[in-house]
Formats: C-alpha cells, sequence, structure tokens
C-alpha cells in the first residue's frame, strides 16, 4: 500500500494587508467598540464569522496541523477581505451593529455594488489598503495562530469591562445555560452524557454543572479572564505592542483618548465624519450615569449568587478597579 505523500500547505500573503482582532470575552462591548471602528479610514465592516476564533482555539491545543490551520486561516480572511471590497456577502440588514447602515461611511458599500468587475475591487483593495475586521473572543487566551500566521501585521484591540457589568449581561442573556440550544454556537464538548462549553475545560473539581446560573456565570467569567491574562503575560515585549486594552467605561466616558490610541496602533486617522460619528452612537458617556445603573446590577448579582460566588466577584471587582489599564498598552 502506497503511503500518502504529505501535502506542503502554504499560502502567500497576496494583500499583505493588517488584520484588526476586536477581541474580549461575551458581553464586553464589542459592539461599542465596531461604533468607533467605523469612523476609521479604510477599516472594514466588521466581520462576524466563527471560523478564525475556532481555527485559534484548536490550533492552541494541538487539533490542528500547523501549516493546514495558517493555510487555512490566510485563504479565509483573504477571501473576505476580497469579497468585502465587491460588497459581496455583505450584511445590509438595517439596524444591525455590524451591517452596512451601520457603519459611519455606509455609502462606500453602496458604491461597490456596482463595480463593473473583481479586478476593479482587488485595485481598490491596494489603493485603500482596506484593513478586515474581525470579531472574535477570548482569542487572547489562544494566541499563537495570529501571530504565527500574521506576525506584526495583526492588531489586538481587547475589549476589557467592569466585572459587574459583564456579570449583569451574562446573566440577562442566559449566557451559562445554552450551550445546548439550536440558537447557541458556543463551542461545545461532551463530558459524559453532558454537552457542556468549552470553558468547562477549567472545571478541574467538577464544579460548574452543579452551579446556579449567577454562579455558573461569575465561575466562567473569572476563569475565561484568568486564561486571557495568563497568556498575554507569556508574550513578548513585541506582541504586547501589537495590543491595545480598552476598558469600556473609559471608552465610553473619553472616546477620543482611544480614538488617538487606536490611530497610533492600526495605523490609521480618524474619519472627517468620526465627530458625527460619535454624536450618532451617543459618545460620550457619563460616569454618573454608569454608576448609577452599577448599582442596580449588583443589587441582582448579590441577590442571586451565593457567599462564595459573591466573594469571587469582589476579587474580580479590586482587580479590575487597581489595574492600571494604561500601563498594559506599550504603544
Amino acid at each position: 500500500m502506497d503511503e500518502k505523500k504529505v501535502l506542503n500547505l502554504y499560502r502567500p500573503d497576496h494583500f499583505g494587508n493588517e488584520i484588526i482582532l476586536a477581541d474580549g470575552t461575551a458581553r464586553a462591548g464589542k459592539s461599542k467598540l465596531h461604533q468607533l471602528l467605523s469612523g476609521f479610514e479604510g477599516v472594514e465592516l466588521p466581520s462576524l464569522e466563527l471560523l478564525p476564533e475556532r481555527l485559534s482555539f484548536f490550533y492552541y491545543h494541538n487539533l490542528i496541523d500547523k501549516k493546514a490551520a495558517i493555510a487555512l486561516l490566510k485563504t479565509a480572511l483573504q477571501f473576505r477581505l476580497f469579497y468585502n471590497m465587491q460588497a459581496r456577502n455583505v450584511n445590509f440588514k438595517p439596524g444591525d451593529y455590524s451591517g452596512v447602515f451601520g457603519n459611519a461611511n455606509w455609502i462606500k458599500y453602496i458604491k461597490r455594488l456596482f463595480l463593473k468587475d473583481s479586478s476593479v475591487a482587488m485595485e481598490n483593495l491596494h489603493k485603500e489598503r482596506a484593513i478586515l475586521q474581525l470579531m472574535v473572543h477570548d482569542t487572547l487566551g489562544y494566541p499563537n495562530l495570529f501571530f504565527d500566521a500574521y506576525g506584526d501585521k495583526v492588531y489586538w484591540l481587547e475589549m476589557v469591562c467592569h466585572p459587574i457589568d459583564l456579570i449583569n449581561s451574562k446573566y440577562r442573556k442566559k449566557h451559562d445555560l445554552r450551550e445546548d440550544s439550536s440558537s447557541s454556537y458556543t463551542l461545545t464538548l461532551k463530558e459524559g452524557e453532558n454537552i457542556v462549553p468549552w470553558w468547562h475545560i477549567y472545571d478541574k473539581d467538577g464544579e460548574y454543572l452543579k452551579l446556579s446560573h449567577m454562579d455558573r456565570v461569575i465561575w466562567s467569567t473569572y476563569h475565561r479572564l484568568k486564561h486571557i491574562m495568563e497568556e498575554y503575560n507569556k508574550l513578548s515585549d513585541s506582541q504586547k505592542k501589537q495590543i491595545l486594552w480598552i476598558p469600556l467605561e473609559k471608552m465610553m466616558i473619553d472616546p477620543w483618548t482611544y480614538i488617538a490610541k487606536i490611530e497610533k496602533l492600526i495605523k490609521r486617522k480618524p474619519a472627517k465624519y468620526m465627530k458625527k460619528n460619535l454624536k450618532r452612537y451617543n459618545f460620550p458617556d457619563t460616569m454618573e450615569r454608569i454608576l448609577e445603573s452599577r448599582k442596580k446590577k449588583e443589587e441582582l448579582i448579590r441577590s442571586k449568587a451565593s457567599p462564595k460566588y459573591i466573594a469571587l466577584m469582589e476579587k474580580m471587582v479590586t482587580e479590575y478597579e487597581t489595574t492600571d489599564w494604561h500601563a498594559l498598552n506599550p504603544l
């Protein structure tokens, strides 16, 4: 029997364009970040495809060959960017933050509908230096694939959110109750007779499935954020310079500070309509309103969580509030 030939998979960098990863754990505020990014020159609509973050997870856990993962990722993202430039398979749903009409410069996608052929789209891609924007989840906890595939051409905009706001949002969305639902696309595992979300890998003591809904949310939020920070701390100094930590409330209160930081990182200027864009999306917010809203959220969490997990929430709050997020941004 003939041995199968080992395929030397390889995908060249045909475009050479940069990639923006709008990252963070679920419910951390990435939709607000997209609203800010839509006001930058050359930044494309957010792509909400699952493949990039799934590949990143598989690669980290040695579930896919290195060459296969890199070739597949590069091919998929080049294909997505090329299609964007033709407004093909682009989201035109009204009112959707990830769609054309949720973008500050929506008219350019209308114009792309009428391009005569793909060669014009390719020409525009290079001329505009279009930069693909991906919405991903927890991917800084599994960063190897993107660094291996794109080197210094990948930028992480890492959204973080006050733990009380984050836990409340996840609880309201039934975040840790719907992994076996047909409307959920969370990566799941089979543990005995149970279908569990991927973050069950952190459950060394068989604790997760015994918890109440609120306690599960606190548990999963803590372990996911802990893993992200552990992996970030393993990165080289040069890799850390490709990452911008963005606390949601600080971005909402002082958007221009973060616009300047994003500009420095991705080397793209805010467009002339940025000011109008901020007004459209209700920037800036006020700390008074945020704190008033947070007070009610905390009351809900404390009424639903057990003492052990209230203490874990308080630990997360202390860590969040004492972290110097500016110091983590060596731009």
